[in-house]
C-alpha cells in the first residue's frame, strides 16, 4: 500500500471514529495518520524541502492530538490497554519530530526536535515497557546524536530491545556498537560472539563487524570486511555508505596534513585517498569536492574544474559548487594566458560561460 493511500484510510477511519465517539480509535487512526505523513515527509526531503517541512509539522500535530485523544479514552476506561494506548500515541510524537530534525533547516532547531524526540521515547517506554520499537528508537537515537557520553544509555535502551526480540540482528548490531562506544569492549564481543554463534553471520553482523574495524581504525581489516560484504551482498547502500563515510574521512585528515606542510607529496597521497575512497562511491558529491580542492592547491586547474563539475552533478540542489567550478577556470584561464595559449584560456572560460555567468567575489 502507497503511503498517500494509507494516509487516506487513516482519515476515513478518524472521521468514522469521532462519528461514533470512540477515542481509543479516534487515537488509534491519528497515530497511524502521523505516522504515514511523516514518511511522506521523508520521501519529499530532497525534491520539496518546504513542503516536506509542512508534511512533518502536520504529522507532529496529528501526533499530538493522538495523544490527547489517547489520554481522554484512557480517562474514560474505554480501552483495555491504556497504557499502552497512550505510549503508542507518544510514539507517534516520537517519530514525528525525529523526522522533522531529519530535514533541512535551522541546526538549533533540528537539536531541539532530536531533543524532544529522545525524551518522547523515554516516556513511550515508561508508559508500554514492552513495546519494542521504543526501546530500539531510543537505543539508536541515542547512539546516532548523544554522542559518547550517551552511549551508556544507549546501550541499556538497547539492551531491553534485545531482552525483547532476542534474534534481531539489527539490535544486536546497535547494541555492539553502543557497548563498544561505552568503553565495555568485553561485553561488546560477549553480545557479538553470542548472536555469531545462534544467528550466523547475516548481514546486519556483517556490517557490526565492519563499523567495528573502522572504529577500531583498522583499515586493512575494514577493506577486507567491506570487500565480503560487497560480494555476498551486492548493491547494499547501508554498508557502502559506512565504508564510504571511513574512506573519506582518512582522505580529509590527509588533506589537513598536506595544508599544513604544503608537501607536494603529501597532496598526492591526499588525493590518491579521495580517489580510494570514491571507488565506493562514483557518485559521492563530498569525495569529488575533497578531491578537486586538492587539485586546486597543486595548481591543477583543468583537473580541479573537471572535478568540481562531478561535485555539481552529484549533489543535485547545490549550486553554490558552480561558483568552485568557476573559480578555478577562471583560474584555468589565467594560467594558459599566461602561458601563451589563448586559445586554451578562451576554451576554460567558454565551459565556464556556458554553465551560467560566474559570480567571483
Amino acid at each position: 500500500m502507497r503511503f498517500e493511500d494509507a494516509e487516506a484510510d487513516a482519515r476515513r477511519d478518524d472521521a468514522n471514529a469521532r462519528e461514533l465517539g470512540r477515542l481509543e480509535l479516534v487515537a488509534q487512526a491519528r497515530v497511524v495518520l502521523s505516522t504515514t505523513v511523516a514518511a511522506q515527509a521523508l520521501l519529499r526531503r530532497d525534491v520539496d524541502p518546504e513542503g516536506a517541512r509542512r508534511r512533518a509539522d502536520e504529522a507532529v500535530t496529528s501526533a499530538l492530538e493522538a495523544v490527547d485523544d489517547a489520554a481522554a479514552a484512557a480517562a474514560a476506561g474505554a480501552w483495555r490497554d491504556r497504557d499502552e494506548l497512550r505510549g503508542r500515541a507518544k510514539g507517534a510524537v516520537a517519530n514525528a519530530l525525529e523526522t522533522r530534525a531529519q530535514l533541512p533547516g535551522d541546526p538549533r532547531a533540528r537539536d531541539t526536535d532530536f531533543q524532544q524526540a529522545t525524551r518522547a521515547w523515554q516516556e513511550t517506554t515508561a508508559l508500554a515497557p514492552r513495546l519494542f520499537e521504543a526501546w530500539w528508537r531510543l537505543g539508536q537515537l541515542l547512539l546516532t546524536t548523544g554522542g559518547p557520553s550517551r552511549s551508556g544509555e544507549a546501550a541499556a535502551a538497547l539492551e531491553r530491545a534485545l531482552a525483547l526480540r532476542p534474534d534481531d540482528p539489527d539490535t544486536v548490531g546497535m547494541l555492539v556498537v553502543a557497548l563498544t562506544n561505552a568503553g565495555r569492549e568485553a561485553e561488546a564481543k560477549v553480545v557479538f560472539d553470542t548472536a555469531s554463534r545462534r544467528l550466523g553471520t547475516p548481514r546486519e553482523l556483517r556490517l557490526v563487524d565492519l563499523r567495528l574495524a573502522i572504529a577500531r581504525d583498522d583499515v586493512e581489516g575494514a577493506e577486507r570486511k567491506y570487500a565480503a560484504l560487497a560480494h555476498l551482498f551486492p548493491g547494499d547502500e547501508e554498508s557502502r555508505t559506512v565504508y564510504l563515510d571511513f574512506r573519506r574521512r582518512i582522505a580529509d585528515a590527509a588533506a589537513a596534513t598536506a595544508r599544513l606542510s604544503r608537501e607536494p607529496g603529501d597532496f598526492e597521497k591526499a588525493l590518491r585517498l579521495y580517489d580510494r575512497a570514491l571507488e565506493a562511491g562514483a557518485g559521492e558529491a563530498d569525495g569529488h569536492l575533497g578531491a578537486a580542492d586538492v587539485l586546486l592547491m597543486l595548481g591543477r586547474f583543468h583537473d580541479a574544474r573537471l572535478r568540481y563539475g562531478q561535485a555539481r552533478a552529484a549533489a543535485k540542489g547545490a549550486p553554490w559548487i558552480k561558483h568552485l567550478e568557476a573559480r578555478a577556470g577562471v583560474l584555468e584561464a589565467v594560467r594558459e594566458e599566461r602561458a601563451g595559449r589563448p586559445a586554451e584560456a578562451a576554451r576554460a572560460v567558454a565551459e565556464v560561460v556556458r554553465l551560467a555567468p560566474p559570480r567571483l567575489d
